[in-house]
């Protein structure tokens, strides 16, 4: 899979798509589980003036900040986001022509998911 271009307006559209679609669905995972004071902490990151990025990741640092087992849940939230997309873009190409070409051309982003955080493991 070619790596995504950065002067390429379709490719950080499809990549900020797909962090934001990730980032709420970590939101939606670990929130029901908060007491209190900690959903409220939720609520007033949420309420702040701004772009829904910067909501979304404000959440993330006040659940990290918060929760001592947070990076745990999100790497299984990224484990299961990204299986997920692979599995969805494997479908799609198994319905439009059955290639790898074609699971790539359709999942970039839950590929790109899984090489940044494989990567990031491996750092000596």
């Amino acid at each position: 899979m070619p790596a995504p271009a950065a002067d390429s307006a379709s490719d950080r559209a499809e990549f900020t798509q797909s962090v934001r679609a990730f980032l709420a669905e970590l939101q939606a995972a670990i929130v029901p589980g908060l007491d209190e004071g900690q959903r409220r902490k939720v609520a007033a990151v949420e309420q702040t003036p701004g772009d829904e990025m910067h909501r979304l990741l404000g959440v993330q640092v006040v659940l990290a900040r918060e929760l001592p087992d947070y990076w745990q849940r999100f790497e299984a939230a990224r484990t299961t986001y990204t299986a997920r997309a692979l599995r969805q873009a494997a479908s799609a190409a198994d319905r439009s022509a059955g290639s790898s070409a074609a699971t790539e051309r359709h999942a970039p982003s839950a590929h790109r998911f899984s090489r940044s955080s494989s990567a990031r493991r491996h750092r000596p």
